[in-house]
């Protein structure tokens, strides 16, 4: 990753107590919190001595987690804090370009970065709750 990727660090981010399980994976928010198609919850984690905005979508096939940051170009996808989807809830919209992802896999399928993917975040669903399952990532706070 490059020097900018290291400036997505979310301001004013607010950090909760951040616990791991027993299994290492740390809590990101309740299951019932992301509802398919809509708000997503943004997060801060460290890897490669720099911070990084992320994000987890609930979708039709399940949950996805990708860094907060277009295939196109160093900026955020999220056109207000959270707000991922296009208005139809099937696709993730960057704000600046319009570009289009899959939310499952990250595909860019359409716009200027056709054919290139987001960078995936590994987390997983268990017991109600959504958690950072990512060895390359260390959670750092959870934008409220």
């Amino acid at each position: 990753m490059t020097q900018q990727d290291t400036d997505h660090a979310v301001e004013g981010e607010v950090s909760p107590t951040v616990s791991c399980s027993t299994d290492g994976v740390q809590a990101l928010c309740k299951s019932s919190q992301l509802v398919e198609g809509g708000k997503g919850l943004r997060f801060v984690v460290s890897a490669f001595q720099g911070k990084y905005s992320a994000f987890v979508v609930r979708h039709r096939s399940g949950l996805s987690a990708f860094l907060n940051i277009c295939a196109h170009m160093d900026l955020e996808l999220d056109w207000v804090a959270g707000r991922f989807f296009d208005s139809e809830g099937h696709h993730l919209i960057c704000s600046t370009h319009g570009a289009l992802y899959d939310p499952v896999s990250g595909l860019c399928v359409k716009g200027p970065c056709r054919g290139a993917y987001l960078k995936p975040v590994a987390v997983r669903e268990s017991s109600d709750q959504v958690f950072l399952a990512d060895p390359s990532f260390v959670l750092m706070s959870i934008e409220l």
